[in-house]
């Protein structure tokens, strides 16, 4: 029986039974009052798209993978695959061909007999003058076939390539990453949104009741002021939340890379469930240990410095190839270089020299020594860089993966403590429509559950960005992410709107 006079007594719609005719409230008062409810209920309207794309944490995830920053680190990938294949060219011989095309200028003579009388070895010249042209074919051969310092640059390029596709793979982790906080952060801003709504009607109809208990003397005219000041304040935050879900949508948008409008992106999955996380804390720090592609890319960049040093120290040392050269020329016509007559003139020459070359440069002021030492030292560096990424490796992921099994007791215990708050507001809101209540203890009522509230959605947000975040780490594939406990933070807040 107490359950339903409580339910009756709390309904706005019943209060007005409680007004005495002496003292209700003008018409016009009672529409000033409609048009402010309507004013506040306005001011948290949240416009949403027309035209929404809803995106699972998954699909989120995904398209990620293809946004032109990860799409940047593939055409590092060629561009030091080149690299590569230039330093193994280095090992091949060169081969250069040259054709080149001569133009002379000569007599042409010719042999007329009917002119010469019958005297044989006549011959009647013409001072023609004709251009004639030849051929000239060159081939060179230029081998280097002991460099000691084309091993250690084939090396070291071969590191570089190694890094480049570490930091190409980490960048669609990093790509991931930043899809699945952004996709939270969204969830996050909607649920906080949408409890401040709860949160904003409820004390739009707490507001109400105390103006009317105002004009019934049950409750004096500071309780609907301090009611109307707790109202404010939520519908600010409401706004604020609206405010913050433009934003993270915006953010969405790029980190997905999305071309379209970015209040299309409406996440599909709510802040509502937890995610699980079922891999031991050893393996989970091995997995991310073996799987991290930053803790590569750092080794494989020390090991590029490494041999990019030894090839410049290589660069004392003598080089030993052999040239060979070749030229062939071919002259035919009848270009004449004095006065006798030249039948059929060909004149044919071939031309090949071979050499040993023996190169030592043992001297250069010591500039390619110090370039040396200047590697060694990035080497070093490198080295140092990588004891400090694996330390905060193992840091990030401790703090993950203790976020996960701290947070799952503290969110059970939010949950608790929010639906208290909801049952306790219930019953002193109840109270005071007795007339044993006060607007205080209500108004703190509210400010215990916006309080509680916020704190469940942010260890919420919180903890599904650890289970992310691990998974990204560890390398399991983000088809494996799973959701297990719900906790309806928002829906335990809809008790309120009775």
């Amino acid at each position: 029986m107490r359950g339903k006079k409580l339910l009756i007594i709390t309904s706005v719609f019943f209060l007005p039974l409680w007004i005495s005719a002496g003292n209700a409230r003008s018409e016009e008062s009672l529409s000033q009052l409609d048009k402010e409810k309507k004013q506040f209920q306005e001011l948290i309207r949240w416009q949403q798209s027309s035209n929404p794309i809803k995106l699972s944490l998954v699909e989120a995830m995904t398209k990620a993978e293809k946004i032109p920053k990860v799409n940047s680190y593939a055409y590092a990938i060629e561009s030091s695959l080149a690299d590569l294949n230039s330093s193994r060219a280095e090992w091949w011989p060169t081969l250069s061909f040259d054709l080149s095309q001569t133009y002379i200028t000569g007599t042409k003579w010719y042999k007329q007999p009917s002119l010469c009388d019958g005297e044989a070895d006549c011959v009647t010249s013409f001072d023609q003058k004709k251009r004639y042209s030849y051929p000239t074919i060159s081939i060179d051969l230029d081998w280097t076939f002991i460099d000691f310092t084309i091993i250690p640059s084939i090396k070291s390029d071969f590191f570089l390539l190694k890094e480049s596709q570490e930091n190409y793979d980490n960048s669609i982790k990093e790509a991931q990453q930043n899809a699945a906080d952004d996709y939270i952060n969204l969830q996050y801003a909607i649920a906080k949104y949408q409890s401040y709504k709860i949160l904003a009607v409820n004390a739009l109809d707490l507001y109400v009741k105390s103006v009317l208990l105002y004009e019934t003397s049950i409750a004096s005219r500071y309780d609907s002021v301090k009611q109307k000041g707790t109202l404010l304040s939520y519908i600010a935050s409401a706004t604020d939340a609206i405010r913050s879900i433009h934003a993270y949508q915006e953010d969405l948008k790029y980190s997905i890379g999305y071309q379209g409008d970015a209040s299309n992106l409406i996440p599909s999955e709510s802040l509502d469930q937890l995610m699980s996380w079922k891999i031991d804390k050893e393996k989970t720090l091995e997995l991310s240990i073996k799987n991290s592609n930053q803790l590569m890319a750092k080794k494989y960049l020390e090991e590029s410095y490494v041999f990019t040093a030894s090839k410049y120290a290589n660069e004392y040392l003598p080089t030993l190839g052999i040239s060979l050269t070749g030229e062939v020329e071919n002259i035919k016509g009848y270009p004449s270089y004095g006065e006798s007559y030249q039948s059929n003139y060909r004149s044919r020459t071939k031309d090949f020299t071979g050499m040993i070359t023996l190169e030592w440069d043992f001297f250069d002021g010591g500039s390619n020594w110090q370039t040396s030492k200047s590697y060694k030292a990035k080497a070093a560096q490198e080295k140092e860089l990588y004891k400090d990424l694996y330390d905060q490796l193992i840091s990030d992921t401790m703090i993950s993966f203790l976020n996960v099994e701290d947070l799952t007791t503290e969110i059970m215990v939010n949950k608790l403590t929010v639906e208290n708050g909801v049952q306790l507001l219930k019953m002193d809101n109840a109270a005071l429509l007795y007339g044993v209540g006060d607007v205080t203890t209500i108004t703190q009522d509210q400010s215990n559950i916006v309080s509680e509230s916020q704190t469940l959605l942010n260890n919420l947000s919180a903890y599904n960005k650890s289970i992310v975040d691990l998974v990204v780490k560890t390398g399991i594939g983000i088809d494996n992410i799973k959701y297990g406990t719900p906790i309806d933070p928002i829906r335990i807040l809809e008790q309120l709107n009775f």
